[in-house]
């Protein structure tokens, strides 16, 4: 999928895009630099806040952690004022973030991150939540079957590194809780929960994960590394089956009809959106890719993926008619 975000600190706009995944190749590229002027392209392991002090442009502030930051090309345009550069896709780079800076005016672009550009979903079969992997190219809205699993989920999330995480389905007992090769389908196993029941909400949040349990329907912070429960927040009255968190410290949730924001500390939330034309019964699970909120949503009959600006508490269907079953759905924040 292609990414396009458009930002600027100076009326000569710096536009990036990144096209590729980390198991093919990257390209990257810049556009509305100043002609026949240098840029330069920095990088870092995560976002944050860097001001330079050094430089033409000493003063600017960039996205991008300070410890990690590193300059990956400084080159003097073309009379179009664009670059485009190729990287070839790998694990020492997945999940990096870049940011291009124009050194004739200090502008600077948005950041990028370099990572899995699609989604990916658990569809269930024979009754079985989550028994199979298919991957969603939001680009030619197509789904793409993956593999089986030999364990069903109902919960899918990456990491900050880009791991995707899952929860295993479960009716009565606690749920393993492991790793998913996205590639081939294949399930690491990590630890088994300490709660007893369906998971129904699991998110990484930042480098905290939370899950929410059926039974009771708490908020549970879970620790990565031991599955140990760090707190039990708080209830709802309502019935949850999606939650979702973003790179920005957010946590989300909803059941279909409202969505909700979470308050990490265990203070409460408050709702964020209510939607009341929302299609079928339920809102399955959602996720954040690319900075963007969808929804996995639909009945027994059909499942589709819908896109909701919270800005307006609007949902537009994607036009993706998800696998029979999808229960379970991981973007890249």
């Amino acid at each position: 999928m292609l990414w396009t975000v458009l930002l600027g600190l100076s009326a000569q706009a710096q536009e990036i895009y990144v096209d590729g995944d980390c198991d093919e190749t990257f390209t990257i590229g810049v556009t509305g630099l100043t002609p026949d002027r240098r840029y330069a392209l920095v990088s870092s392991a995560s976002e944050g806040i860097s001001v330079l002090t050094e430089g033409a442009c000493a003063g600017a502030t960039l996205g991008l952690d300070r410890e990690t930051l590193a300059l990956r090309r400084l080159r003097t345009v073309d009379e179009t004022g664009t670059d485009i550069v190729t990287v070839p896709g790998r694990e020492a780079i997945c999940g990096m973030y870049t940011q291009a800076i124009n050194l004739a005016t200090c502008g600077v672009s948005d950041v990028k991150r370099l990572g899995h550009q699609h989604m990916m979903v658990a569809e269930g079969r024979g009754g079985s939540y989550g028994s199979a992997l298919h991957s969603i190219d939001l680009e030619t809205r197509e789904t793409s079957f993956v593999a089986d699993l030999d364990v069903p989920v109902t919960g899918l999330s990456r990491d900050s590194e880009g791991n995707l995480w899952y929860v295993q389905s479960m009716g009565w007992g606690t749920p393993d809780v492991g790793v998913l090769n996205e590639g081939t389908g294949a399930q690491t196993w990590l630890f088994e929960s300490e709660h007893d029941g369906p998971h129904s909400g699991f998110s990484w949040m930042g480098e905290r994960l939370f899950f929410w349990t059926e039974n009771g329907d708490n908020l549970h912070e879970m620790d990565p590394l031991t599955g140990e429960d760090l707190g039990t927040y708080y209830g709802a009255d309502s019935y949850d089956n999606a939650m979702c968190g973003d790179a920005r410290g957010n946590l989300y949730r909803s059941d279909g009809n409202t969505i909700w924001l979470l308050e990490d500390d265990g203070s409460g939330e408050e709702v964020l959106c209510t939607i009341p034309d929302w299609p079928g019964t339920s809102g399955n699970d959602c996720t954040i890719h690319d900075g963007e909120f969808y929804m996995l949503s639909g009945d027994s009959e059909e499942r589709t993926l819908w896109h909701v600006d919270l800005s307006v508490c609007d949902a537009t269907d994607t036009g993706i008619v998800l696998p029979d079953g999808a229960d379970a759905l991981a973007g890249t924040p």
